[in-house]
């Protein structure tokens, strides 16, 4: 099995870093794309840089999960939504969002994505 992780810091220099990034996902054919720091943008209600990622790929990816950590506001730009995504070519049978604990100077939550995956007959 094929797993590739990756952070996409959210909307910095995305117009530039968006084509890079579907070439290599396209270029490796992982099974699983896990994606930290997907953007999300409210004003666009199904909008999500993981949503773009997967409908420019050569070869989609029939499963897609995502979950919203955070809401940002930014002085400099429009506000958004971050959070993390999971890209499949198996079949998600379950998955869940665990919120872990923070520390006092921790200004970032943190939050685990569990999956549980179709897997052949299992």
């Amino acid at each position: 099995m094929n797993v590739i992780a990756f952070n996409l810091v959210a909307s910095k220099g995305w117009a530039e870093r968006k084509k890079p990034i579907v070439d290599m996902l396209s270029d490796e054919g992982a099974d699983i794309v896990l994606l930290q720091e997907v953007k999300f943008d409210p004003e666009q209600s199904g909008f999500s840089q993981a949503r773009e990622i997967n409908s420019s790929l050569k070869n989609p990816y029939e499963y897609m999960v995502a979950d919203v950590t955070k809401y940002y506001r930014p002085s400099s730009s429009k506000p958004y939504r971050e959070g993390l995504a999971v890209l499949s070519r198996l079949a998600v049978v379950q998955s869940e969002t665990l919120v872990l604990s923070q520390a006092e100077d921790d200004r970032h939550p943190r939050i685990i994505q569990l999956l549980d995956l179709k897997m052949g007959s299992r």
